[in-house]
């Protein structure tokens, strides 16, 4: 398993009382969408912005499929809304900023065609 997964497993153990029973598989499947993926679910992000700084950006409304696909590359986990990118990495929110929005940042950092 990826071992940032299991220092996040780890964490959430520490500071979530109702999880400190479950098995790494049990947290994949309550945290992330996909057992290989950083998307986070529902649950799994409430969870984790109790324990982690979180950076909330707007969609914006011309965000398109590819720009989706491109989120499944990124190095650290997210949630996705209708409306809301939410990270959990400084580093990918001050990128964001510098490449004037979401879209910027995934056509330049995940090499998205336009």
């Amino acid at each position: 398993m990826n071992q940032l997964k299991v220092a996040i497993f780890n964490e959430v153990r520490v500071n979530h009382e109702k999880s400190r029973d479950l098995s790494d598989e049990q947290l994949n499947q309550l945290i992330f969408h996909h057992a290989d993926g950083l998307r986070l679910t529902f649950p799994g992000f409430l969870i984790l912005k109790n324990i982690f700084t979180v950076y909330s950006f707007e969609i914006p409304v011309t965000l398109k499929s590819r720009h989706r696909q491109g989120m499944s590359k990124m190095e650290f986990p997210y949630f996705l809304s209708n409306k809301r990118l939410v990270l959990f990495s400084e580093m990918d929110a001050m990128v964001i900023k510098l490449h004037n929005g979401i879209e910027g940042f995934l056509e330049t950092c995940f090499h998205i065609d336009r």
